[in-house]
């Protein structure tokens, strides 16, 4: 926002350069490249002068720009911020382009994008631009790195930009784009922060690029990765005259489809949902305000498509059905639209194939998919596969049970009963979702900006700007903003980019594709607001609040229509107004997922009532009503139908293993049938036989636990009965008594008194409990549970019931019983209530008795590896025990009793997984566990704390890290390496002992193996970076950076020598000045290898791994390679064999290579792509490898660079390298040929 009196460069006059709604209308093109910008917030940006003008062609134009990534120098000057925000806006939205080309240009396009080949589905020409101006797609950031987040899911071969808010955690990939970022790229969204609504993996077929095979069969992976694209079809099919299949290649054949080109924003149902959920929680997830986006979209329109199927309407065809490749829980997602809707071309429905003029991201629906305008985003179906014309709507899943808006008399409860009539509110098709709704949406100010007073003239104003949407084609015709809560409004001026490709002539074409726009009066996209408000007027405000209006007069409310899955939300947009001295600060409703932020979340914690229509407010001169809390609706546990009435006696006949019976509030229910299922095992049930467990089961049971009580419902107990067993708790008065030998007891509660309360961290104690006797022993077996009860403090007629697992040894301690416990305490300030159990026990006087009944649980561990489960017995080798917290306890008693006994040859490994190191409880113990089980290794403990593992084992070592003891060895491990080749030691294949790590053994992370030679990788890498980054001028920030980094990790680096490598080097060396020629001109023990000299002059042995391959699945008819040549496998995919007549003839071309070497090496490369690999002549020199660093150094190693696998470090190294050649071509240093204005990045400079 701007002081508009002001002469500043932001201000309205300035604004109207070429965006503004009244230029519009007079401006005329040029055919220059302007050497302004204007952005959607009326920002006027200096464009720097290039040598070149845009080439005609226009995909050679975009792939010309998306071929430079966007870099930015941090240094120190502020012309270098100039440059680096210049460097990301300079292709703006609203930028004229000139219709001039040149060999000069067209040359500089064929280098750029040799550098970064343009998609195949995009690489065709299209006609030059006309004199008339619209806007064009900023450039996109070529995305060539997988994020760490996806690395471990089925998305792991997807690049991601970072940028994009991820709405449900790692996976699926449901994101938008900060919402000022969104803002500031105008008009068009660049693909890569194009908004994101993935209901699960991405298809692999569209990611996993072809096969080695295929590779071969095309001529190269990038042909034959273009025909894997081309050649996807979808089927048009149903009620249709024509069936159609149509592949993407004929998609964009000109000779057989018309394509056009236009403009559409896409917009996800749930945009704006974060505020619903502040009110009462939908099913849906947070999104925020920035739940769409703009792009141009190229492909067939369909109902040309549908025309040629052509639909039977007269037996009844009236909808679409759109299916799409991804494999969901629920089947395909699908859903559909009227077919009337997709025959009007005013609809502008269409089967896209390119997406701002670029081949479509796989999140995007790759290699085609729908784009349906108006509508929400969720009909518009990615990876298409099936398109199928219907006489009623899509019976899909996600077509009938979601994207609806349910009566707001449906809450969560309700929707998710399984009745008719549940089912029938879902499939009633007035609910459906298929329109838009008006909204708007203040960009500016943003959330969180603070806007200072001082030196503001009073003639002064500030610039308010958003943006606004309609729906079904319909035009926002009006934009009102009110600072008084509604009682007076004011219009704002719109603009409406959409307009300017109207002014198209005729046949002008874009992308491939027709401009399709000025014969349609239909809207499909936003618009953007602005309005200069006073500032003597914002400064007595405390909040604004925006409404949009459309053309069919349809208007935002002011309150919230909320729903169970809280789509289409429409009310005012409120920006509160903080006064903070001679400041203002802004606070916007919300803001994404779990981020916190936001009036709403404010409000709500300080007790205001979200849905009082006055935004949780109190309303002037009004009492305010008091929130009624939800009645919490009671579950019957009853069946109606049984009447019988059941007799003391006849309960007792059931209160052993074989078919018990319980009673709860009265009634009886036999637990027989659910034996087995019971998730505490049949001693939960088998333990109640015969009494009354009211208290303990409704403390306990969650609600679905208690609907499901009618199914074992079999009877009422009599009055009298239900006295008596009130009166006398068992029929066995023996069990009660104090003097027995064993504490627990299945059917009685027996008391122990609480003696001491130790803390063994901030939140966990132990504690001591004094048994009946001192020769009383607990009578526990490993692996299970006892129960405890505690009278509940705020209600002393209730009881507290819980499950723990003790820490004592529950068959051999005697009169002690000890209870390691978490107190999850209470905290007002954040709303947590804690836990009622855990802080009534800590607040529990010492000498007071406390209640324990037991065991329970359907797992014993009996020792000498046996153990039973549910009273079936079984025979384990290796126990693999996760646990985290306080849920070491079950795992610490087997541990306990596997490492005890020198008898037990089981082995244990126990994963322990941690937020912090102090949050690693029992740690002494389970060290000293593993430390004294034999034979040495046979049980470990891994426990984690951050992001890094801590491994406890009996390899010999000289180095503490960490030292616990002096007979204990510690080692600590960067992240998942030791976590996952412990698992592997479950398995057999890697033995916790060895010294040194298997080249190509697994790692843990997907598709990575363990490096044969990372220090020789990392010394070469790190040595050229350095020698490269001499070409970047000192001053800059990032060559300092980089080089202080870098020489950061060489040094450490070099530090760890292998054992031998001294001798080695030199035997190394002397085999190369012998035999230079062969080594550096063939490969090495079936490895694709090279020599290499580095920059400090050493010579680097360089080499890739084979990828593994299970060989058990190949046919082999008993050939053997020649042991002339060896192969390397260069795809999954690859046959791997040779056969005898390919034997053959390998030894006919070595015999005759010399006289014939054109077809020697052509034979070998025909072989090489029939195996599915590379063939070549082994060298005549046996090349010893570099010795391996030890397990230990790389262990030490990665604990000291702190990122990882030594092999992710390998990788980052690698990218450095690369990305110091794009920052010097980029030369992001070198100041703007206009400075900037002074004091334009005052606001950004650090405050002391």
């Amino acid at each position: 926002m701007e002081d508009v009196a002001s002469s500043d460069p932001y201000a309205p006059e300035h604004e109207e350069a070429l965006g503004g709604p009244k230029h519009q209308q007079q401006q005329s093109r040029t055919t220059t490249i302007p050497s302004t910008l204007n952005l959607p917030n009326g920002v006027v940006q200096e464009k720097p002068k290039t040598d070149t003008d845009y080439p005609s062609d226009i995909d050679e134009e975009v792939a010309s720009r998306t071929a430079s990534p966007t870099t930015t120098d941090f240094s120190s000057s502020s012309s270098s911020s100039s440059s680096s925000d210049n460097n990301t806006t300079e292709e703006s939205d609203n930028a004229s382009i000139t219709t001039s080309s040149s060999s000069q240009a067209n040359t500089a396009v064929s280098q750029d994008t040799t550098s970064c080949p343009p998609s195949p589905i995009t690489s065709k020409s299209s006609s030059p631009l006309t004199s008339k101006s619209y806007p064009l797609p900023p450039p996109s950031t070529p995305l060539t790195t997988i994020l760490p987040t996806d690395l471990k899911t089925p998305d792991h071969l997807i690049p991601r930009d970072p940028r994009l808010i991820r709405l449900t955690g790692t996976h699926p990939f449901n994101v938008e784009p900060p919402l000022s970022t969104l803002f500031e790229h105008g008009f068009l969204t660049p693909q890569n922060l194009h908004y994101v609504r993935n209901h699960g993996a991405v298809p692999a077929s569209v990611v996993s690029g072809p096969s080695p095979a295929a590779a071969a069969a095309a001529g190269g992976r990038a042909e034959a990765e273009e025909d894997l694209l081309l050649d996807w079809e979808f089927t048009v099919e149903g009620l249709v005259e024509n069936p159609l299949k149509i592949s993407v290649r004929e998609l964009m054949s000109e000779e057989q489809w018309e394509n056009v080109t236009y403009p559409v924003t896409l917009v996800c149902a749930g945009n704006r949902r974060k505020e619903q959920n502040m009110v009462r929680k939908s099913k849906g997830f947070s999104w925020g305000a920035a739940g769409l986006s703009t792009a141009l979209w190229t492909g067939v329109s369909l109902a040309d498509i549908l025309a040629r199927a052509k639909p039977l309407t007269k037996r009844g065809a009236k909808y679409v059905c759109f299916e799409g490749a991804d494999q969901l829980p629920n089947g395909v997602y699908g859903t559909s639209v009227k077919l009337a809707w997709a025959m009007d071309p005013h609809k502008g429905i269409m089967v896209a194939h390119k997406m701002n003029g670029e081949e479509l991201h796989p999140d995007h629906g790759r290699p085609v998919r729908v784009v349906v305008p108006g509508q929400i985003g969720g009909r518009s179906v990615k990876w298409l596969k099936r398109i199928v014309v219907t006489r009623g709507p899509s019976e899909n899943w996600y077509h009938v049970f979601d994207n609806r808006v349910l009566p707001a008399t449906v809450g969560p409860e309700e929707s998710g009963e399984k009745t008719r009539e549940m089912e029938g509110v879902w499939r009633d098709e007035r609910y459906a979702i298929y329109d838009l709704n008006v909204n708007s949406v203040v960009c500016e100010p943003g959330h969180g900006e603070v806007v200072s007073l001082r030196g503001r003239e009073e003639g002064g104003a500030y610039k308010l700007r958003g943006y606004a949407y309609a729906g079904g084609g319909r035009r926002v015709t009006r934009l009102e903003v009110t600072l008084d809560q509604g009682k007076s409004w004011r219009l704002a001026e719109i603009e409406y980019p959409e307009d300017r490709y109207r002014e198209a002539q005729d046949g002008e074409e874009l992308f491939g594709g027709r401009l399709d726009v000025s014969w349609r009066e239909s809207c499909f996209c936003w618009c953007f607001w602005d309005l200069a408000i006073p500032l003597s007027e914002v400064r007595e405000a405390k909040d604004l609040c925006i409404r949009a209006m459309d053309e069919s007069l349809a208007l935002q409310p002011k309150e919230m229509y909320w729903s169970v899955l809280g789509m289409m939300n429409n009310p005012w947009y409120r920006v509160v107004i903080h006064h903070e001295g001679d400041t203002l600060r802004f606070e916007h409703p919300t803001q994404p997922t779990l981020n916190s932020g936001g009036w709403m979340e404010r409000v709500k914690k300080e007790g205001g009532n979200l849905a009082n229509g006055f935004w949780g407010e109190k309303i002037p001169g009004a009492e305010e009503a008091v929130v009624e809390k939800e009645a919490v609706r009671e579950i019957c546990m009853v069946d109606d139908k049984v009447t019988r009435l059941i007799t003391l006696e006849e309960l007792r006949e059931h209160e052993g293993e074989e078919e018990p019976w319980f009673v709860v509030n009265g009634q009886v229910y036999d637990g027989t049938p659910f034996l087995e299922g019971h998730p505490g095992g049949a001693a939960s049930i088998t333990g109640a036989a015969g009494q009354d467990v009211t208290d303990e089961f409704l403390a306990i049971h969650s609600e679905n636990a208690k609907a499901m009580m009618p199914t074992y419902h079999i009877g009422t107990l009599t009055p009298s009965a239900l006295a008596a067993l009130k009166s006398s708790s068992t029929s066995d008065p023996t069990l009660s008594n104090p003097n027995r030998p064993i504490f627990l007891q299945s059917k009685t509660w027996n008391s122990a008194t609480l003696t001491s309360k130790d803390s063994i961290s901030p939140d966990t104690k132990i504690f001591h409990f004094t048994l009946s006797h001192p020769a009383q022993s607990i009578g526990l077996p490993v692996g299970q549970h006892l129960m405890m009860r505690l009278p509940d403090p705020s209600k002393p007629t209730e009881s507290i019931i819980r499950a723990y697992t003790p820490i004592s040894d529950g068959t051999s301690e005697r009169g002690t019983l000890r209870v390691l416990v978490k107190i999850y305490y209470a905290s007002p300030e954040e709303d947590i209530k804690g836990g009622q159990m855990t802080q009534a026990l800590d607040a529990l006087p010492l000498g007071k008795a406390v209640e324990f009944k037991g065991p329970v649980g359907k797992f014993v561990y009996q020792g000498q590896g046996v153990c039973s489960v549910n009273g079936r017995e079984r025979k384990v080798k290796r126990f693999v025990m996760i646990c985290a917290g306080s849920g070491v306890t079950p795992i610490y008693q087997v541990l306990r009793a596997v490492a005890g006994d020198d008898q037990d040859g089981t082995e244990c490994l126990v994963l322990d997984g941690n937020r912090v190191e102090g949050d690693i409880l029992l740690r002494r113990e389970l060290d000293k566990m593993v430390e004294g089980a034999r034979p040495e290794g046979r049980c470990q403990a891994l426990a984690s704390r951050s992001t890094f593992w801590t491994l406890w084992s009996l390899v010999p070592s000289t180095t503490h890290i960490h030292p616990t003891g002096p007979e204990s060895v510690n080692i600590t491990i960067g992240t998942m390496r030791a976590a996952l080749r412990l698992l592997a030691t479950a398995t057999g294949t890697v033995r916790p002992s060895a010294r040194f790590l298997k080249p190509g053994s697994p790692t843990g992370l997907t598709g990575l193996g363990t490096h044969p030679s990372p220090r020789s990788a990392l010394l070469y890498l790190y040595n050229h970076t350095l020698d490269k980054l001499k070409q970047i001028p000192e001053h800059s920030l990032y060559r300092q950076s980089a080089e202080a980094l870098t020489k950061h990790r060489l040094a450490i680096v070099e530090q760890y020598v292998p054992e031998g490598y001294e001798a080695w080097q030199e035997r190394a060396r002397k085999l190369l000045e012998k035999h230079k020629g062969d080594l550096t001109a063939r490969q090495f023990d079936g490895q694709h290898a090279r020599l290499a000299e580095g920059p400090d002059g050493r010579v680097y042995f360089i080499r890739q791994m084979e990828t593994p391959r299970d060989w058990r699945d190949v046919e082999w008819d008993g050939a053997v390679l020649d042991p002339h040549f060896s192969w390397v496998q260069t795809g999954e995919d690859s046959v791997g064999t040779v056969s005898l007549e390919d034997n053959e003839k390998l030894k006919k071309l070595y015999e005759n290579k010399d006289s014939d070497p054109a077809a020697y090496r052509e034979g070998l490369r025909e072989i090489g792509i029939k195996l599915g690999g590379v063939v070549e002549e082994k060298s005549p020199v046996e090349w010893e490898s570099e010795p391996p660093l030890s397990a230990e150094q790389i262990a030490e190693m990665e604990a000291r660079i702190g990122s990882g696998l030594i092999e992710e470090v390998v990788q980052v190294a690698e990218g450095e390298l690369k990305l110091v050649d794009v920052m010097a071509k980029a030369r992001p240093w070198e100041a703007l040929e206009e400075e900037a204005p002074e004091g334009q990045w005052t606001y950004f400079e650090r405050k002391e």
